[in-house]
């Protein structure tokens, strides 16, 4: 998997054009951010079932990253 490869690209059925592919270095903050946001959800909501349980931080989500770079290179 090399970082920022795309894997697909569609229209959703609200017309906006959804692209998916692997992480880059620039979603490193909105990847926290989801993930910490899952956190808090998960915990007003036990049963959400979510398997993130704590609170992550940067050098945690850059090191799958960091892994995708190696493996393009």
């Amino acid at each position: 998997m090399k970082t920022g490869q795309v894997y697909k690209r569609f229209k959703s059925k609200n017309g906006k054009t959804v692209t998916l592919r692997s992480k880059t270095w620039d979603n490193l903050d909105d990847a926290l951010l989801l993930a910490n946001s899952t956190v808090a959800e998960r915990e007003t909501n036990p049963d959400l079932g979510v398997l993130l349980d704590k609170t992550r931080h940067k050098p945690e989500k850059a090191k799958p990253i960091g892994s995708q770079r190696n493996l393009s290179g």
